[in-house]
């Protein structure tokens, strides 16, 4: 059985030079294709596993809302409030009712909420 080396051998010295130089440039080209079909199968996947995860996280939104609310009838440790009720109380959100910044954010006076 004949291999590559033994075809390399056979030939002359510069036919083996140039054979070696033909091969290699072929591996090196061989190798470097691959390595972009390994790059975009392996984007493809990493886009393919976060659109899923943020289509089960946009499938789980109502769940979570209709917990939480079951979780606020049950408990009276915290209390959860419609936006409307929220602008109403901060006027909405007027410079008057800012107290300062926050580390999440700015913080406002309520006036009155039912």
């Amino acid at each position: 059985m004949k291999t590559i080396y033994d075809f390399v051998f056979f030939l002359g010295h510069n036919s083996r030079k140039r054979a070696l130089w033909i091969i290699t440039v072929a591996a090196l080209l061989l190798s470097i294709f691959l390595c972009i079909i390994c790059f975009v199968v392996w984007m493809r996947r990493r886009r393919k596993g976060t659109e899923i995860l943020h289509d089960q996280a946009a499938m789980n939104r109502p769940e979570e809302d209709a917990l939480a609310w079951r979780l606020e009838q049950k408990s009276s440790e915290f209390i959860l409030f419609d936006l409307s009720e929220i602008l109403h109380a901060t006027h909405n959100f007027s410079k008057e009712n800012l107290l300062g910044q926050g580390g999440f954010g700015p913080v406002y006076k309520v006036n009155a909420l039912s």
